[in-house]
């Protein structure tokens, strides 16, 4: 156990598995689905900001079709 971890309850985990058509099971409770995802680190451009100032950077998780589709130094627009 965590001794820093406040949570004092008991969890229950379920895992689906199919394979080759045969379904196997897991621990007992909700199943999960596991997608692809990314973490970016968005900056703002340096040619935009007033000279002397620091550039503004936000946190972005992309899932999906949406991950490795930006690379460093690209320019991207975020909507959503």
């Amino acid at each position: 156990r965590n001794p820093r971890c406040q949570n004092r309850t008991s969890s229950e985990f379920h895992l689906e598995v199919t394979t080759g058509g045969a379904t196997m099971e897991e621990g007992s409770g909700g199943g999960s689905e596991f997608v692809d995802w990314q973490r970016l680190r968005v900056q703002e451009n340096a040619d935009e900001i007033p000279p002397g100032s620091m550039p503004r950077t936000i946190d972005v998780i992309v899932r999906n079709e949406m991950v490795e589709r930006a690379k460093a130094g690209d320019r991207v627009v975020l909507t959503g």
